[in-house]
């Protein structure tokens, strides 16, 4: 599957702006696939065997957890749009 956007998050003071986005994405016919430390080890996962792909990328996670760096680098590696680049 073909996601338009990945959004990585980990605190509950973005789950307001997430809320927006998600709805903003639908709104306009996009897909987003939210990455949380619960789904983190099966997104990385079916990014690297290619099971789905990402579009855009906006992290909000590595620079609190670096369990989510290997995402930023799939990214990076991949030529996905960035939205916040490392």
């Amino acid at each position: 599957m073909r996601y338009d956007l990945g959004f990585t998050w980990i605190s509950n003071a973005d789950a307001l702006f997430v809320e927006f986005l998600e709805t903003a994405c639908r709104s306009r016919g996009l897909s987003l696939l939210q990455i949380t430390p619960v789904n983190l080890e099966e997104a990385i996962r079916n990014l690297k065997t290619r099971a789905i792909s990402l579009r855009a990328f906006m992290d909000r996670s590595s620079d609190e957890d670096e369990r989510f760096l290997p995402l930023v680098a799939w990214a990076r590696e991949e030529g996905v749009l960035r939205i916040n680049s490392h």
